[in-house]
């Protein structure tokens, strides 16, 4: 197992847990994240630590889903101009 898979299973135990269970915003948006990482695992892939980074911000509310996205579309063109 790479460092980046520790990060995504720490990322998915962490969100598992019952803190957000007076936020029904963020709690929705947790279940959300974790469906879709644990989608992503199921087809035998592997998120990025960057990935990991925005969800989190995208759940504590800090960044909407249109902002991640739209850093996720931007970082993914600069990576491609670069190799």
């Amino acid at each position: 197992m790479t460092d980046r898979d520790n990060e995504a299973y720490s990322f998915m135990d962490e969100l598992n847990e019952d803190q957000w269970s007076g936020e029904p915003d963020k709690l929705e948006r947790c279940i959300n994240w974790v469906t879709a990482i644990g989608l992503q695992r199921v087809d035998g892939l592997r998120v990025s630590a960057y990935l990991i980074e925005l969800a989190k911000q995208n759940i504590n509310g800090d960044i909407t889903m249109d902002e991640v996205k739209k850093r996720l579309d931007d970082h993914y063109k600069a990576k491609k101009n670069r190799g």
